[in-house]
């Protein structure tokens, strides 16, 4: 800004411990697991110009989550019935510290600070201090339904906690714990968490040398989070004058996943194997008509295996199909399909060392994952905030030790 080179340098400290502890017991009709957990985060992200020491800017201040749990599980079997109950009750609790910044703009025309300054205004006079009680549910049944079938049910309900990302992130900036998609972010101190309850259904059959398990899933979530078009004024003038595009913000909304995952496998012989999975899933908003922003394409996974006692040689194939349900609030692009070849191998060295060799990507086939990052570099190959190639031929050799 006024002729300063726009370099920008980030120290993102976190820490982080946990502890579990358990006890179970096993008796004649009932088996139990009871415990507790607990998990501390602290996070600070400090943003700087490595050739103008006045400009800062504080991303993340003394942020910090905790969660402690408690859980219990239990398995029985009722007759021809194979059942297994969980229950968990989480404690989550997330605050933050003040935060500000200096754009280091020289002359008359503050703008863009008188807008920082709004915005870490607004945030430090919030109450950040927030805390989520979770209660979380699962059971699961199964049953032989004939020689070479098994039927398996199951219902749950999971509750999230916004990350601190989603909670915290006051100033527009693409700090979102890996959704790399060349938006920038603010986030909702306010956010609910996201609870949704989930329905699964699949079959264990097999015969001979084949094996088949398909399962189909619904999952219905209230208070969804995802990016939303901002309606925080101050943010957006912000971001337009920073980037040219206007801001995402984490919000709650309503949706709906429903899909099917099915694994098969086929011994050809002693030593070839074929296995690999189809997965398919749909996702889509429940307050207004729309797809959820960034959900998988149909995508498929085939290896073909040699093995024998001491080494294996396997050729994967991994496709998706072309995803054009995208999200219309969020502007996504639709991606086109791909399939790309891999070929591994490996030998035992002994009791100890294991070698293996490998070929990704044989055809060197230049494709974009639908949910790969974008482009934020100006000047590369690839232009500016279009999505990122993955990676073309690849190839590696590795050694793993196992004692």
């Amino acid at each position: 800004m006024n002729g300063m080179k726009m370099l920008r340098e980030t120290l993102a400290l976190g820490e982080s411990d946990g502890f579990k502890l358990g006890y179970g017991r096993n008796t004649a009709s009932i088996d139990w697991f009871f415990g507790a957990d607990g998990k501390w985060e602290q996070h600070d992200a400090d943003i700087s110009n490595p050739i103008n020491e006045m400009f800062y800017i504080t991303n993340f201040n003394n942020v910090d989550r905790q969660r402690i749990g408690l859980f219990a599980e239990a398995a029985r079997t009722f007759g021809n019935w194979d059942m297994e109950a969980g229950l968990r009750y989480n404690r989550v609790r997330m605050d933050a510290g003040d935060v500000g910044g200096n754009l280091a703009i020289m002359g008359t025309n503050k703008t863009q600070q008188d807008r920082l300054d709004a915005l870490a205004k607004a945030f430090n006079e919030a109450d950040r201090n927030k805390k989520d009680n979770q209660w979380s549910a699962i059971l699961k049944a199964s049953t032989q339904t004939s020689a070479n079938s098994r039927l398996n049910l199951g219902v749950g309900r999971k509750v999230r906690s916004p990350s601190y990302q989603e909670r915290y992130l006051w100033l527009p900036m693409e700090a979102t714990a890996g959704l790399a998609d060349g938006y920038t972010y603010i986030g909702d101190i306010d956010l609910k968490p996201e609870t949704s309850i989930e329905l699964t259904a699949g079959i264990d059959w097999s015969t001979g040398r084949f094996k088949l398990t398909p399962e189909v899933y619904y999952r219905d979530v209230d208070n969804y989070i995802q990016g939303v078009p901002s309606t925080n004024t101050i943010a957006n003038m912000f971001a337009m004058m920073a980037s040219g595009r206007l801001p995402l913000q984490f919000a709650n909304v309503d949706a709906k996943l429903y899909g099917v995952d099915l694994g098969y496998q086929f011994e050809i012989s002693a030593a070839w194997l074929l296995r690999g999975n189809l997965g398919f899933v749909r996702g889509k908003r429940k307050d207004v008509s729309d797809n959820l922003y960034r959900i998988a394409p149909l995508s498929s996974f085939i290896e073909l295996t040699w093995h024998r006692d001491t080494y294996f040689i396997s050729l994967e194939s991994i496709a998706a199909s072309r995803q054009n349900k995208v999200s219309a609030y969020n502007n996504e692009k639709p991606t086109a399909g791909w399939g790309i070849a891999n070929l591994r191998g490996e030998i035992s060295l002994g009791s100890v060392f294991d070698l293996g060799l490998g070929v990704e990507n044989i055809f060197d086939k230049a494709y974009q994952d639908h949910l790969g990052g974008y482009n934020r570099v100006i000047g590369s190959d690839v232009p500016l905030r279009e999505r990122l190639y993955s990676k073309g031929r690849n190839y590696y050799i590795s050694l793993n030790a196992t004692w």
